[in-house]
């Protein structure tokens, strides 16, 4: 869209919003898509898009803003699911270490998954 911008006749400011845009699609967004089918790096890929947004916002602010609250509804790193990052070949073995034992420190409540050992049937 950007680079036909002058042939659909757009605006300048149409032309600089889909500049923004096309900028943090490429710098920042495809990777983080590209690496979303691995739910045991869930966690730590939410974590690396941290970072580059709060470099970005310094250059586009309006864009990182958005994509940080857009970002801020992700129901699937709870509690629980950072457990799977135990599984991950990117997370160093001593912050494994360190996630078992904030978990081991964690108190269950009655919205908690059960925490017994399983009993199975005879």
């Amino acid at each position: 869209m950007c680079a036909f911008s002058k042939q659909l006749e757009y605006d300048n400011s149409k032309i600089q919003k889909l500049h923004q845009i096309c900028l943090y699609n490429t710098l920042i967004f495809v990777k983080v898509w590209l690496n979303v089918q691995n739910t045991a790096d869930a966690p730590l890929n939410y974590l690396k898009l941290c970072e580059p947004l709060n470099i970005y916002e310094k250059y586009e602010p309006g864009v990182a803003i958005t994509a940080i609250l857009t970002s801020s509804n992700l129901w699937y790193l709870t509690e629980e699911a950072v457990a799977f990052s135990l599984f991950s070949k990117k997370v160093a073995d001593s912050e494994k270490k360190k996630i078992v034992a904030s978990l081991m420190k964690y108190k269950a409540n009655e919205k908690s998954l059960p925490t017994d050992i399983p009993v199975l049937p005879v």
